[in-house]
This record gives C-alpha cells, structure tokens and sequence, in this order.
C-alpha cells in the first residue's frame, strides 16, 4: 500500500484529524480500491496513497463511485474534506508523521526548529544531527537513512504534487541563535505567545532545564522546572531566570 520501505504507520501523516478520519475504514477499502486501480488500468504503486492520503479519489471516477456507493457521500466527502485540512501541517508534525525510528514530537519539534524548511530538513547530514543537543549517532543514523531513501523521496515527491505543503518557520532575525529557553508555569499569554518570540529570533524551546539552558520564563506554578533552574544557577549555571511579565519583555526587547 505504497512505496517499499514506507509502513502504515508512516501514512499517518498528520497524527490527529487525519489519523480520526482514515484508519476506521482504510482497511475496509483498500482491497476495493485495489480492484478498482486494476480495472482503471493504473499500476503506478503511488496510486493508493494519490486516492488515501492526497484524497485523489475523484481523479479516478470508478474510484469515487465505488466510496459513495459502500460508505454514503456524506461520509466519503467528510473524509476527503479532513484530509484537505490536513495539506498544511506545521513542520515538525510532518516530520513526527513520517514515523522516522527513535524520532518522537520533541525530536521533530527540535529539527523543524534547526532545518525551518521541509527541503533543509531533507539535506540533513550526519555531522548537523550530531551537533544537536539530545540527538545521538543511532538517531542521527536513522534520519539519515530515511532522508536518503529514494522510496521516501519519491513519496514525499508525491505528496507535494498532491498539494501537500508544510508551514515554514518564519525566522525574523538570528539574535537568539542558538541559545535555548523553557517556559513554565502560568503566564499572562498562552506558551505559544511567548514559543513564537523565540522561535522568530531564532531561539529554541525546550521542555526540559539543563546547564545548557540560556533562560527560564517562570509563571505562577510552575514546579520542578523552577527548582531546577534554581538549583543550577546556585551551582554557578548562568541562567536567566524571568520571573515576571516586564523582566519577560525587557529581555526580548518587547
């Protein structure tokens, strides 16, 4: 059900709508489409994914006809209209639905955060992934490996022809290249707000505190992460700690 080396799993593309919308039915209709492929003449191994992943089904009228007559056309458009929704994921979720081994949501995040763009991310070495914190040689190797998959390329190839298309991250400046922050506890915007400040400087969001931690933006309640941060900096760690909405600003130069 398409290109050698690529799973099911790895079509679950976009981890939510996507995944809610496919996978109770995608078994049930794959040997139909297969039948159908067969009687349009079409033996290109993409074609399952063009009518599944990139909703191609009405480019293949027995195809079509064939969803609406076993599954209703409400339901078959409601499918095919959460996929459409699901053709401009972030960065990182495209990268987390690829299903890479050892690569999970902070791994993605992380990576989308260092390439900015899914063509960056593609040209990836061994030697830019080692240099990253938290990525060791057999994750490295994996990536590698996958990105160089002609099977994959070809896929993803695929997909874009399909209208597939990932939202770059926008980067404003590079004053904060380089250096790497974690919020936590309750602040007076949601994370995201203060996540885009950074991310747009060229700064990086983590989840964890660790001596490489350049600041930690502190709200009401924020637990553990504060007694770390701490903790580090009475050992002589040079974190910044924010511990308000103004000292948040200033440090931006908001």
């Amino acid at each position: 059900l398409g290109p050698k080396g690529i799973t099911l799993e790895s079509r679950k593309i976009f981890r939510t709508s996507f995944e809610e919308a496919i996978e109770p039915i995608l078994q049930q209709i794959d040997e139909l489409i297969d039948n159908c492929l067969i009687k349009a003449n079409i033996d290109d191994p993409f074609s399952i994914d063009h009518v599944i992943i990139a909703g191609g089904s009405s480019l293949i009228p027995c195809v079509q006809d064939l969803l609406y007559s076993k599954f209703g056309k409400k339901k078959v458009d409601n499918l095919l209209n959460s996929i459409e929704n699901t053709k401009n994921p972030e960065l990182w979720q495209f990268i987390y639905g690829l299903s890479i081994p050892e690569v999970g949501k902070k791994t993605a995040k992380d990576l989308a955060q260092r390439y900015h763009t899914l063509d960056q991310f593609m040209n990836c070495t061994m030697q830019e992934l080692l240099d990253m914190e938290d990525i060791g040689e057999i994750i490295a190797q994996n990536i590698v490996d996958f990105v160089h998959n002609p099977h994959v390329l070809e896929w993803i190839q695929t997909l874009k022809e399909r209208g597939v298309k990932c939202k770059d991250i926008e980067i404003h400046s590079e004053e904060l290249k380089g250096k790497t922050f974690v919020i936590t506890g309750t602040l007076e915007h949601p994370r995201k707000y203060y996540q885009d400040i950074i991310e747009k400087k060229g700064g990086k969001v983590s989840s964890s505190v660790s001596k490489k931690t350049t600041a930690v933006l502190i709200g009401v309640d924020a637990g553990s992460k504060e007694t770390k941060a701490r903790e580090l900096v009475s050992k002589g760690e040079s974190i910044t700690l924010l511990t308000s909405e103004e000292e948040i600003l200033k440090y931006f130069q908001m």
